[in-house]
């Protein structure tokens, strides 16, 4: 397979609920396409580590409007259940 097309692939699955970003969050597919060295270094950009350190930001980012929301409205129910 061509690097192009499996690079296509990649960003197919991402939107997917399936596949190998279900539960590695691609990192099993970034391996296989060589797009992080096992060998590198914490500080390069394709290492481990950075790849962690990227999927952990990038999950926050998606997940902290909705946990906010969930936050806030919390709060609101239990204003309006100790002010009855």
């Amino acid at each position: 397979m061509e690097r192009e097309t499996w690079l296509l692939w990649l960003l197919a699955d991402s939107q997917l609920p399936t596949g190998g970003f279900v539960a590695s969050a691609g990192l099993e597919a970034a391996m296989q396409a060589r797009l992080i060295r096992e060998n590198a270094s914490e500080t390069d950009s394709d290492s481990f580590i950075g790849f962690i350190r990227g999927s952990t930001y990038n999950q926050a980012r998606f997940a902290l409007p909705f946990c906010s929301r969930a936050h806030e409205e919390t709060m609101h129910l239990i204003s309006r259940v100790q002010s009855d």
